[in-house]
């Protein structure tokens, strides 16, 4: 990623409990069919995070 958009996404890569809940509920907000720039790589980069980070233990 390069750009504004990688910054955006590196957010990501902290461990900051105060930014990952922000983030997390930023995603939450976030339409993934908007044509805005930047968000389809966010909500990629999101969920991919979420799915390396926060696995499923059910």
């Amino acid at each position: 990623m390069t750009g504004a958009g990688g910054r955006r996404a590196a957010a990501l890569l902290t461990t900051s409990a105060r930014i990952l809940l922000t983030v997390g509920r930023l995603s939450g907000m976030i339409d993934p069919a908007s044509t805005q720039t930047g968000v389809a790589e966010f909500c990629d980069a999101f969920a991919a995070w979420e799915a390396e980070s926060c696995p499923d233990h059910t």
